[in-house]
């Protein structure tokens, strides 16, 4: 079995001399023109352990250096940025896994890593780099603009194109679940952790960094399932935590916390209560029965999910006419966003794959239909992967579960239910839940003593909940993508939890 990486570095601004390459750098128009011999591309094949294949295996580097700077004429940040393919054959699988690697600005080989996956499923993650969390921010459709806000500083950054089908990524044969995902991801980090990066600092690996897996809205599929495989699979590298925004985990907490949010009395959002939560149970009712019939039936499964729209957030936007994912805004902010995304960005990502290495015939979308129709005619949907998040607290590694609170599609209510549902013991190899249980009472509680403030600049933002091994957060007039709204707050929490762990247990 072989692997293979492509990695192409992005360099734009040469502000000191990079280590000697083993041979000329390599500019790429000259190999988009055709002006390079093969040959010239630097191949370096090493041995590695794949963990989940159980033998060794052999991967190889292929690296194409941009040090030009200012490439294609746009500023890209100061951090050093890496992105290829992790390529490994598996039968008929064959997956091509690609990533882009951001080193932090400050000790890249010391820095913990964040791998980064956004949902869908079948949203590409170079949303979460070009909109969230990394250097640049694509403004224009040839146009970057500085993030102010960039996660970047003191942390290195991983945004994986998951799963294979999604974005760059490409495979002969796509997983249709979380857990069939979550198997190729950790094959994809068994070779990731194997290769050495340039550095001007040094070589630098980061196979002993400290390694936290995060994702918003379906990643609440895909991170429990990455992280009960690393933990289930005695991965070598050093899980810290789980940290999933505003996640859908579990279906039942889906229905149930839109209820809570809408059809409460009195209710959450939405005063008065609309007069469709009248029908709001029937909804909910539907949809378990249509759940129960994708269990049993697979044809089942896309109906049930059309069926199950009406009592989600999914229905409830389109009868209140506001945005989805911030239902303070507009469904024509909301159209707005989805323009940037389905234009700009693929425009300005289509328009720079030479720069990135990419072949001609691969088009980039940000979000990828048959993906999504896979995982959905599987069922992978209806899935709860409660059981999987039990497994990760109960090895005692840390699990964040944070919540804008203006967000339809997975509310807050729903984030705050499954923290709640969540089943764990203190320990491994124990029995008794009394963490779980101190947990559960401090999240009945309202009162200041069981939930602790999240403050920036004497301002409170949000507010948590946490005991052992679990934290609940809610963050304030913050949506689906907590940066939109709250990028300073985002940033704030992100590094409370990553770089100075000073969350505390409750009372």
């Amino acid at each position: 079995m072989r692997a293979s990486i492509l990695v192409s570095l992005i360099f734009p601004i040469l502000a000191f001399a990079l280590p000697p390459p083993p041979q000329r750098p390599l500019l790429l128009d000259e190999l988009k023109n055709g002006r390079v011999d093969p040959s010239d591309i630097r191949r370096e094949c090493f041995a590695t352990f794949d963990d989940t294949a159980n033998k060794n295996e052999t991967v190889c580097v292929n690296t194409v250096v941009q040090i030009v700077p200012n490439s294609a004429g746009l500023d890209w940040g100061s951090s050093i940025q890496y992105c290829g393919y992790v390529d490994y054959a598996t039968g008929n699988a064959d997956p091509h896994y690609f990533f882009w690697l951001v080193m932090s600005e400050n000790s890249p080989e010391m820095d913990p890593l964040v791998l980064w996956l956004n949902g869908g499923p079948g949203a590409s993650s170079l949303l979460g780099l070009f909109d969230q969390w990394g250097p640049r921010r694509i403004v224009g459709k040839k146009k970057l603009k500085e993030n102010k806000n960039r996660m970047t500083e003191s942390i290195n950054w991983l945004f994986l194109e998951n799963p294979t089908g999604v974005g760059f990524s490409y495979a002969q044969q796509q997983p249709r679940t979380s857990k069939q995902a979550a198997t190729q991801v950790e094959r994809f980090l068994s070779g990731f952790f194997a290769t050495t990066f340039k550095h001007p600092s040094g070589d630098v690996k980061f196979n002993i960094n400290p390694l936290h897996v995060a994702g918003e809205s379906y990643a609440g599929h895909y991170v429990p399932a990455i992280g009960a495989a690393l933990v289930e699979n005695h991965a070598p590298w050093r899980l810290r935590s789980l940290i999933i925004g505003n996640g859908m985990v579990d279906l039942e907490d889906m229905t149930r916390g839109t209820s809570d949010l809408i059809c409460s009395d009195p209710p959450l959002a939405f005063n008065p209560k609309p007069a469709r939560c009248n029908k709001q149970d029937a909804y909910v009712n539907s949809c378990y029965s249509v759940m129960e019939q994708c269990k049993k039936d697979p044809h089942m499964c896309r109906y049930g999910y059309s069926s199950c729209r009406d009592g989600l957030g999914f229905g409830w936007a389109e009868n209140l006419e506001t945005d989805l994912y911030d239902f303070t805004k507009t469904t024509k902010q909301g159209a707005a966003r989805k323009t940037l995304y389905e234009e700009t960005f693929k425009e300005f990502i289509n328009g720079m794959k030479a720069l990135f290495g990419l072949e001609r015939d691969i088009a980039w979308t940000y979000m990828n239909t048959p993906v999504w129709d896979a995982f959905v005619e599987s069922g992978d949907w209806t899935r709860s992967y409660l059981p999987e998040l039990g497994t990760v607290l109960s090895a005692g590694i840390n699990v964040l579960l944070y919540a804008g609170d203006v967000d339809l599609a997975v509310p807050y209510t729903t984030v705050e239910r499954t923290a709640y549902r969540l089943d764990w013991v203190d320990a491994p190899g124990q029995t008794s839940t009394a963490r779980r249980d101190h947990f559960r009472e401090c999240m009945i509680q309202q009162d200041e003593a069981h939930r602790t403030k999240l403050m920036l600049n004497d301002v409170e933002y949000g507010s948590y909940v946490k005991y052992g091994q679990l934290t609940y957060a809610r963050v304030y007039g913050a949506g689906h993508m907590i940066n939109e709204n709250k990028p300073k707050e985002a940033k704030d929490m992100f590094e409370k939890w990553i770089l100075r762990n000073s969350f505390l247990n409750c009372k």
